[in-house]
């Protein structure tokens, strides 16, 4: 007697947040401005590693392949 395997494959939504600062607000009066991010103290490395470690709990892979270069050219941005 023939027989089939039947799978039901059960999908789920996927949802992605982004976070964007699209407003700068005034300081508070006597507090000191943030440390300001520049090309010249990107690490390549360092953000390498906290790729995979903050996003290894959410299955983060998109950028594990990347090389300094590519790192670097996201971190400094274009010229």
């Amino acid at each position: 007697m023939p027989f089939c395997l039947c799978f039901i494959i059960h999908t789920c939504p996927v949802i992605t947040t982004r976070l964007e600062m699209a407003l700068t607000f005034p300081a508070l009066p006597g507090a000191t401005p943030p440390h300001q991010v520049t090309g010249k103290g990107a690490c390549a490395a360092l953000n390498r590693f906290l790729y995979a470690t903050v996003g290894a709990n959410w299955h983060w892979s998109g950028r594990l392949d990347w090389n300094d270069d590519d790192w670097l050219g996201i971190l400094i941005g274009p010229n």
